[in-house]
């Protein structure tokens, strides 16, 4: 994985180099504009992965997972507070009330935003969140039956 900006330099200059004999666009033009590159390469049905890992010491899933999850994300930006807010409720509310948070209620949500996101950019606000608040309702019901447990034993021993 990429550990310094010259790691992430040489694999952007790999995947340009791939993109310029796949299209009309220069080593020069795809590296000056990284948007453009991003919807270069987001357009292809089929992108050779494997053959790029290769050349950067990398697996296909490591660099796949590289780009997409971390220089398409710090490329478009995160999702604005604001949207984080609706977010984080929607899914709070969703797990309180047991609503499967499947593709239809993740669609339903995106039309609540301000603005279209990226979709790597929303599907991991998604994610991170709801893991979030599955994690902290988990723990407020261990909290809550550990407190319990406490008050029954406290109980019985102070009968005694």
């Amino acid at each position: 994985m990429p550990k310094s900006t010259r790691d992430t330099q040489q694999i952007l200059n790999t995947i340009a180099i791939y993109l310029t004999t796949v299209s009309p666009y220069t080593l020069q033009q795809l590296l000056s504009d990284l948007n453009q590159m991003d919807k270069l390469l987001c357009s292809l049905s089929k992108i050779p992965w494997k053959s790029l890992g290769l050349q950067l010491e990398m697996t296909a899933h490591q660099l796949y997972r590289w780009y997409f999850d971390n220089f398409q994300r710090n490329l478009y930006g995160r999702m604005e507070q604001w949207d984080m807010n609706i977010l984080r409720k929607q899914i709070a509310m969703a797990i309180e009330l047991g609503v499967a948070m499947d593709v239809h209620f993740q669609k339903l949500l995106k039309q609540q935003l301000s603005k279209v996101y990226q979709r790597n950019i929303f599907t991991v606000a998604f994610n991170n969140t709801k893991q979030t608040l599955l994690k902290s309702n988990e723990l407020q019901r261990h909290k809550a039956i550990v407190f319990y447990t406490n008050q029954i034993f406290t109980k019985k021993d102070s009968s005694k």
